[in-house]
C-alpha cells in the first residue's frame, strides 16, 4: 500500500495514542477486516498485526487506497468468515438486513432486489467486507432458487473456515459470485448478476 497519505506510528506511539486520542471502532474494524481506531477530528488509526500502525487523514483517503492496493486481494477474501458450518443460521437474515441498509429499502431474495444491488454496484468504486459478504451469500440464495438447488457450506481453500456454496440434488457445486471475487479485487466495474450468469454459463444452465 502506498503509505505517502499517512503517518507511520510505531508500536509504542500506538499504545500511547489509544490510551489519550484514539478510540476503537468496531464498525469500521469489522468493514475493513482490520483493527481500526477513530479520534474526535475523524482521523483513522490502522494498526497492524505488529502493533505498529499508520494514521490516515479520513476514511475517504483509506477507502480510495485500499481500492487501489493489494489489500484488496485480503480484504475480500472469502476464507476466514464462517469457522463452524452448523452456526450459519442467522446469515441468511442478516444478509438481508445489511442489504436493506445500504439500499435503503427492503430486500428480498428476487430479481428486483439483484437489479437494484447492481445498481448499487455500478455506482459504488468501494464495498466493505460486511457488505461483501452479504452479496456473496445473497448471490448463493438468487441462484440456489433459480436452477432449485440449495445453499450449503463447503471447506474453503485454507482447510479451517467454510464458503457458501450451491449445490443440487446431481451433486453440482456451483460458486456464483467467483467473478464478483475476481472483479473486487482487479477494482473493476462489478455486477452480480452477470456473477451469476457466468456460472450458469460455465455449467451449461439454461
Amino acid at each position: 500500500m502506498n503509505r505517502e497519505k499517512a503517518i507511520k506510528v510505531s508500536k509504542k506511539d500506538v499504545a500511547a495514542k489509544i490510551q489519550s486520542e484514539f478510540i476503537h471502532d468496531p464498525e469500521l474494524s469489522d468493514a475493513f477486516n482490520l483493527s481500526m481506531y477513530k479520534d474526535k477530528l475523524g482521523r483513522i488509526l490502522v494498526i497492524n498485526d505488529k502493533g505498529s500502525g499508520y494514521i490516515w487523514a479520513s476514511l475517504a483517503a483509506i477507502e480510495k487506497i485500499v481500492c487501489e492496493s493489494e489489500n484488496a486481494v485480503s480484504m475480500y477474501n472469502i476464507n476466514n468468515w464462517v469457522k463452524n458450518k452448523y452456526l450459519v443460521t442467522g446469515i441468511s437474515a442478516e444478509t438481508l438486513i445489511t442489504l436493506s441498509a445500504l439500499l435503503k429499502k427492503e430486500v428480498k431474495y428476487d430479481g428486483n432486489s439483484l437489479a437494484e444491488i447492481d445498481k448499487y454496484l455500478g455506482t459504488k468504486p468501494f464495498i466493505d467486507r460486511r457488505t461483501f459478504l452479504a452479496l456473496v451469500y445473497f448471490s448463493c440464495e438468487i441462484f440456489a432458487a433459480q436452477f432449485q438447488g440449495w445453499v450449503d457450506w463447503d471447506l474453503g481453500s485454507d482447510n479451517r473456515s467454510y464458503i457458501p456454496v450451491v449445490k443440487d440434488d446431481r451433486d453440482r457445486v456451483y460458486v456464483p459470485y467467483s467473478d464478483l471475487l475476481e472483479c473486487l479485487t482487479e477494482q473493476e466495474r462489478c455486477s452480480l448478476s452477470q456473477s451469476i450468469d457466468i456460472e450458469r454459463y460455465r455449467h451449461n444452465l439454461s
